[in-house]
């Protein structure tokens, strides 16, 4: 069942809440949304420089974009956020749990201060947030952004991979929770943008280990989110967008 409506939030806006959405993917994601006519909720913490250059890409669009700070490592500053951007925007039909942390941690290095940050990050915000989506929208999608390497068990960043999987599962049953009215699903990149701590040369091999031999762009994962947001018969879904690398 879908949680009582609150005021502020319309069933009918066309607007959407992209975290992490000043960089990389998230910026990505968020301009593809204003190309698709949605006024955007740009979240970001430290990344102000890159939020306000991704903000005027996506006003260019001739959408509305609004910027609000948020520190996701206290989950319940995710609840804030996505009040918050409701009511800057005037209701929310998309919510995208974009924002990570991503470091690497091999298993005994990884401290308790260290492993909560990872779940609070990846994991708690994201729950919080859909939560919070959920009360207010009577019709939406959540989307998750998730990572090709949750179908391995791979150590070197323990506790990341950890969060991920648990955000993975929490979308399958989150999906089944909120339907029909809501909608979520995730999306999971593989080699699209190569790692600040990888070489060319590294992000290369990687994609020609895949079955389709190659790396990816970030336009790949734009396509798998705009697919979700038209396609109003998909929940629970989950899709690799990862050259096959999941393989």
């Amino acid at each position: 069942t879908v949680l009582t409506a609150l005021p502020g939030y319309s069933k009918d806006s066309k607007a959407a809440l992209v975290t992490g959405g000043a960089k990389r993917i998230g910026a990505a994601v968020s301009i593809r949304l204003a190309e698709m006519g949605y006024d955007i909720a740009l979240h970001c913490l430290k990344s102000r420089s890159e939020a306000a250059q991704t903000a005027r890409a996506v006003r260019e669009r001739g959408v509305r974009c609004e910027i609000i700070r948020a520190d996701l490592s206290r989950p319940a500053n995710a609840a804030k956020l996505v009040a918050t951007a409701a009511e800057k925007l005037g209701g929310l039909s998309v919510l995208v749990n974009n924002a990570s942390v991503f470091e690497k941690r091999d298993f005994g290095d990884i401290t308790e201060k260290l492993l909560e940050r990872d779940m609070s990050v990846n994991f708690k915000s994201p729950f919080f947030a859909s939560q919070e989506f959920a009360r207010g929208g009577r019709k939406g999608l959540v989307v998750n952004m998730l990572d090709a390497r949750i179908t391995k068990n791979h150590t070197m960043h323990f506790s990341y991979n950890i969060s991920k999987k648990c955000l993975h599962y929490f979308t399958l049953a989150a999906a089944k929770a909120l339907g029909p009215a809501v909608r979520v699903n995730a999306v999971c990149p593989g080699p699209v943008l190569r790692e600040a701590a990888s070489s060319a040369a590294d992000f290369k091999r990687m994609g020609a280990q895949t079955p389709l031999g190659k790396t990816g762009e970030v336009e790949h994962v734009c396509l798998a989110v705009e697919y979700l947001v038209n396609n109003e018969f998909v929940t629970g879904e989950t899709l690799f967008v990862d050259g096959g690398q999941h393989l």
